[in-house]
């Protein structure tokens, strides 16, 4: 149980490292076109930080498909195909770019998609791999309830074994062991779905209590596997829908829809830090209206919220005051 899941971790750091590569050749993209479109040398900053992060996540990822020689050969094509983009539309972008004579061909070559038709190349062949890796995951699922109900069976057969050997003493290793281990195989098929679940005669101090007790933890094993497994898909979920985001208030309203239909918040707000203002600034909200917005700036040590962003640190306020909302 813990080599399959193991690899159920696996799977989930593979897809979290392939969606990273598929972010970065995106940021790369971005950060060339908006070095064309507008000359300022600052967008280069993110195409040539991404360069790095993309280089490293490629390293990564090898070392995680290793075993794998079919996702080994589709993460090698898109490394090359990276490599090509850079090397004959980027970095040739980039050249043309410095000289006002050759300025038009950078903005041709971005007009008629050049390096586009590579970037998509790039993206088929991430969801390819993602999809590779997601059967994967179904195939270690099934070999991990198979295991299960081959732990029941075990049970099941040890049981019976028990109850012919001691005939004579049937009434009392019933009582003692036949009873409360069939309470504990009956939860077996519980202890891996997160359901509420409580382990009985964790008080006893003998066999019957030891076994109670691995039940317990694995219990808390399979739930805390749940709850990462669980944040894992959320976040994979969130990176996701992010990449869609063309404005930081198209960002904010995303990242707060998400995580409050992943959470259960019935209100929240966003708020983003102006430099040039020196202060905070209200940019998005969920299950509120904008007029509720009472306050949309805060400056540093403005009222609670701007003592939190002097401070540093979280402020809990207990009682809440009379008037603050309610859900």
């Amino acid at each position: 149980l813990s080599e399959a899941r193991a690899w159920t971790t696996h799977t989930y750091v593979v897809l979290d490292e392939i969606d990273n590569l598929r972010a970065e050749a995106l940021e790369q993209q971005t950060g060339i076109r908006g070095y064309i479109i507008t000359s300022r040398p600052e967008f280069l900053e993110p195409y040539r930080s991404s360069i790095s992060e993309f280089d490293t996540g490629v390293i990564r990822l090898r070392k995680l498909v290793g075993d794998n020689p079919i996702q080994l050969a589709r993460l090698e094509r898109l490394h090359e195909l990276m490599v090509e983009w850079r090397t004959q539309v980027a970095e040739k972008d980039i050249d043309w770019m410095s000289d006002p004579a050759t300025r038009p061909l950078a903005l041709e070559q971005t007009t008629r998609g050049e390096g586009k038709r590579r970037i998509d190349a790039i993206k088929k062949l991430c969801l390819e791999f993602a999809a590779s890796e997601k059967a994967l995951l179904a195939q270690r699922s099934a070999q991990l309830e198979n295991m299960e109900r081959a732990l029941i069976g075990m049970i099941l057969v040890l049981l019976v074994v028990g109850w012919f050997t001691a005939n004579r003493g049937v009434a009392t290793l019933n009582r003692l062991l036949g009873t409360p281990l069939t309470e504990l195989a009956q939860l077996v098929p519980r202890l891996n779905t997160g359901q509420q679940v409580v382990v009985p005669h964790r008080e006893r101090r003998d066999e019957v209590g030891s076994l109670a007790d691995a039940f317990e933890k694995l219990r808390r094993s399979s739930l805390q596997q749940l709850e990462r497994d669980w944040v894992s898909d959320q976040a994979t979920r969130l990176n996701a829908a992010l990449q869609h985001a063309e404005t930081s208030e198209q960002f904010a309203d995303i990242l707060l829809r998400r995580l409050a239909e992943a959470i259960g918040v019935g209100y929240a707000l966003a708020y983003a830090w102006s430099d040039m203002q020196a202060q905070l600034e209200w940019c998005a909200a969920y299950g509120l209206p904008d007029e509720s917005v009472k306050r949309r700036r805060f400056r540093l040590g403005e009222g609670l919220i701007g003592q939190c962003i002097v401070e540093r640190r979280i402020i809990e306020l207990q009682p809440v005051p009379a008037g603050h909302l309610a859900v």
